[in-house]
């Protein structure tokens, strides 16, 4: 009951998609390694203002946040303890300005490497 309260909480909080499914959970529970959590949500962001309104609720229900990117790790960096919020920022996959010359870009989290070669 209290993690159903914590959830109806955690969707007020933020403009962006909750999912609590087992199914959603499933997907971000684990990278490329062997490794697997249980996460209470995923949360994909609407904007940086709802991940900013995402760590604020954290702070407040005290839930461990665990940003994640594409999950392309091989060795558990993404995944979440038991409990967690999975902030998914893999859709947030653009990039924003590349400088060859300066051999620097400037990209969104869901970027991977392999598609700025």
């Amino acid at each position: 009951m209290a993690g159903d309260v914590r959830l109806r909480s955690l969707a007020r909080a933020v403009r962006g998609r909750v999912e609590s499914d087992p199914t959603a959970r499933s997907r971000v529970g684990g990278d490329g390694s062997h490794l697997r959590g249980d996460p209470m949500a995923r949360v994909v962001p609407a904007d940086a203002d709802d991940v900013v309104a995402l760590v604020r609720w954290a702070r407040r229900q005290r839930v461990a946040l665990v940003p994640r990117g594409a999950g392309t790790s091989l060795d558990g960096e993404s995944v979440p303890p038991d409990g967690a919020v999975v902030v998914d920022l893999g859709p947030w996959d653009r990039v924003l300005e590349v400088s060859a010359s300066g051999r620097w870009a400037r990209v969104q989290p869901g970027v991977v490497n392999g598609r700025l070669q």
